[in-house]
This record gives structure tokens, sequence and C-alpha cells, in this order.
């Protein structure tokens, strides 16, 4: 499940968002699921995403960090505004 969900937030960044509280509702409803919780995403999301990170650094020629590139665009620079208003027409050339 934590491999899903990792692919899912490379793929998606938002996406992460719905999983970080149902991570911390599970954590306070029993304790025992803390430390496995922490173990997969240090044995399986830390190394997807700095694997991630390498391929697109690798492929855009500088370091270049999706997730954080993400939150740039879309909130920093509040770009999504403009995202979806050409005519339908637009993209057939």
């Amino acid at each position: 499940m934590t491999l899903l969900i990792t692919i899912n937030f490379l793929t998606r960044s938002s996406s992460l968002a719905v999983w970080i509280p149902l991570a911390g509702m599970k954590i306070l409803e029993n304790n025992v699921y803390f430390l496995p919780i922490i173990i997969a995403g240090l044995s399986v999301t830390v190394p997807l995403c700095i694997l991630s990170t390498a391929l697109d650094s690798f492929y855009y020629g500088e370091f270049s960090v999706p997730q954080i590139n993400f939150i740039t665009v879309n909130i920093v620079e509040n770009l999504s505004i403009f995202f979806g208003i050409d005519p339908w027409f637009f993209y057939i050339e």
C-alpha cells in the first residue's frame, strides 16, 4: 500500500494531502501503528522520492524536485488560474 501511495504522490503531488490525516488518525487510534508507518515511509517512500528527484533532475538537466515545483507554480506563483482558459480547439493543431 505504501508503494502505491508513493507512486500516486509522485504522479500527482496533491494526492498526499488525503493520506497524511489518515495516517495521523491511525496513529492516534493506536500507538502500535506509529512505528510501522515510519518504517514504511523510510524504507519505501524516501528511496522512491530520491529516485524520482534524481531521474527528473537528470532529464531536466538541473536539480529539480517536482513536488516543490508543483507548490511553487500552483500555490506560490498562483499560475493555476490560467489552467483551462484556452478554447477547446486551441490544442488541435
